[in-house]
């Protein structure tokens, strides 16, 4: 449907500049629960969104690749398969099997740079195994060996990965000589299979590292399971100083898969219109805006008139501001618009800045024409405020936001 706005803008009036949309993408924390997938602040591991699904079983680490989660998980005791997640749903999806055996957990991780998919597994040697690098093909789930490892403590394991660059990843082994609260740190060349130990890490408890991720400055973030069951902390690693400090107190149970990448492309622009009540509604998102995920993208407007109706416009194409209705339209021509939607808030007779609006653009986006992934949508909320004539209109700033895969 297309919206009449535009043709209602007022014309012949100064134009307002529209500032450069400069698009945002910040890292984020992604964690793979049992039935959920979460996206948390890098910094303050604060909740971004959740995307629910009862077919994600828990206690397998992760990789992201910025489009999608990425983990082994082994069936039947011993088959490896290869398995994606979309962050926006939360859907699980079977890609293939590895052509090897695999243990529970297997590490993986995503290479920042190329894209690859790796896991630290056993290759066949004799009658059993001895840990080697793999390189996994994201299309058939089948896993290339690229290095035997050599390097290892005796008596050790390498039970997570993080990736840092195409050929180095930090490595972190199981219990060194049965010291169950002495974990060693590992620098590995994924090529060679070369680990050189750095040290030992002294942990808080009798535990075991599930998960790795480089942090944005180079620390690296790791999940310790505790073996008696309960929540599982999230500590920063010190690669030079061998310390840890507390990131996350508990990321809950059952938990296992910890990856660090980017979120979805943001960014806010233009400005909006003081509404009856004294405020400016305002734009933001949760989730992770993707053209294979049925939902999981919400853009909203906050301070917006209680239980006042409104509907978002979007586009595909950005514009100079066009004034309107006391304000700007901030979207591009051949505007699209969702259905219209109340702002609840304080219910009449009382107007205050309590209401919001939002719509998940996933799901609104998956029964409308095919965008490509790598689209950029303009977006912005307009709504009636009866508290102003003659020009009874609220309008918010606008957002922008890339489509993902």
């Amino acid at each position: 449907m297309r919206a009449g706005i535009a043709n209602r803008a007022h014309a012949a009036v100064a134009v307002l500049s529209m500032a450069t949309v400069g698009i945002a993408q910040s890292s984020s924390v992604w964690l793979a629960h049992a039935g959920a997938v979460e996206q948390r602040d890098v910094v303050t591991f604060g909740l971004v969104s959740t995307a629910a699904n009862s077919g994600i079983g828990g206690g397998f680490p992760i990789g992201f690749d910025g489009e999608r989660i990425w983990r082994v998980r082994t069936i039947n005791g011993s088959v490896g398969v290869l398995e994606q997640i979309n962050p926006g749903d939360g859907t699980p999806i079977v890609v293939g099997p590895l052509g090897l055996v695999t243990g529970t957990p297997t590490p993986v991780d995503v290479d920042p740079s190329s894209g690859d998919l790796w896991m630290a597994g056993g290759a066949p040697q004799g009658t059993g195994y001895v840990p080697a690098f793999y390189k996994i093909d994201k299309v058939t789930g089948s896993a290339t060996l690229q290095s035997l490892v050599s390097g290892v403590l005796p008596f050790d394991g390498l039970t997570a990965l993080a990736i840092e660059t195409p050929t180095q990843a930090w490595v972190v082994g199981g219990w060194v000589a049965s010291n169950p609260i002495k974990t060693a740190l590992y620098r590995a060349n994924l090529v060679t299979g070369v680990l050189v130990p750095v040290g030992l890490l002294q942990l808080p408890f009798v535990g075991e590292w599930r998960d790795l991720a480089m942090l944005p400055d180079g620390d690296i973030a790791g999940m310790l399971w505790r073996f008696n069951g309960a929540a599982w902390p999230v500590f920063r690693i010190d690669p030079l100083a061998l310390s840890l400090a507390p990131l996350y107190p508990s990321a809950g149970t059952n938990v296992g898969g910890l990856a660090i990448g980017p979120g979805t492309s943001v960014s806010t622009y233009c400005t909006g219109k003081t509404n009856s009540a004294g405020c400016v509604p305002t734009m933001g998102s949760r989730g992770f805006a993707s053209i294979g995920a049925s939902a999981g993208f919400t853009v909203y407007a906050e301070q917006v008139r209680s239980a006042s109706w409104g509907r978002m416009c979007w586009s595909v194409a950005s514009t100079t501001p066009t004034p309107f209705g006391g304000g700007y339209l901030c979207t591009g021509p051949s505007r699209e618009v969702t259905p219209v939607t109340n702002s609840n808030g304080s219910p009449p007779p009382v107007a205050d800045c309590s209401g919001a609006w939002g719509v998940d653009m996933n799901t609104w986006l998956a029964g409308q024409p095919a965008l490509p992934a790598g689209t950029t949508v303009y977006c912005q909320w307009i709504g009636r405020d009866p508290g102003v004539a003659p020009q009874p209109y609220q309008l918010s700033n606008a957002l922008a936001f890339t489509l993902k895969l």
